[in-house]
């Protein structure tokens, strides 16, 4: 615990205040929390590693540096929580090292605090072929959008029964 980039990524909740013990913020999360994180999200990196872009998959019961983690559907590369706070897309050599990392192939040049993926702002970087601002870059929650379309595919539905009925 004495390297100071794990603490700049861990916090106190405060049932862990009164026990002493130390955790990360994954760990204090609440059943309202969790149900709330995003279990898919899609990126698109337009320019730069293509291969990057995709849907990544919330890894559920593991986390990388205090923070949920998602691997990618089609690749071995996933999205973490960087020692130094940061989102990025890694691959293998970050996972062998149980993401005890701050590499990326694609990055976000903001320090999250706390902010999951798709609520930072898009100054995400790509290596390819060298490091380069991209803000087409995008990371969205591909879940909500499944929800909305739920939703709205059942609207209209309601609205042609009730139709019918007249």
């Amino acid at each position: 615990m004495g390297n100071s980039s794990c603490l700049q990524v861990s916090a106190r909740c405060g049932s862990c205040e009164s026990s002493g013990a130390f955790r990360f913020p994954w760990d204090c999360l609440g059943p309202a929390e969790f149900e709330s994180m995003p279990k898919e999200l899609r990126i698109v990196v337009p320019r730069g590693p293509r291969w990057a872009s995709g849907i990544y998959k919330l890894v559920e019961g593991q986390i990388a540096n205090g923070y949920p983690l998602w691997k990618s559907k089609r690749r071995k590369v996933w999205l973490y929580s960087t020692l130094d706070g940061k989102w990025a897309i890694c691959g293998k050599e970050q996972e062998e090292a149980s993401f005890y990392s701050t590499a990326g192939f694609v990055f976000c040049g903001t320090p999250h605090r706390g902010r999951m993926p798709e609520q930072m702002p898009r100054d995400w970087l790509h290596n390819h072929p060298a490091w380069t601002l991209d803000p087409d870059i995008s990371v969205t929650r591909n879940d909500y959008q499944i929800e909305v379309i739920n939703a709205d595919f059942n609207a209209p539905r309601g609205l042609s029964e009730e139709v019918m009925r007249d």
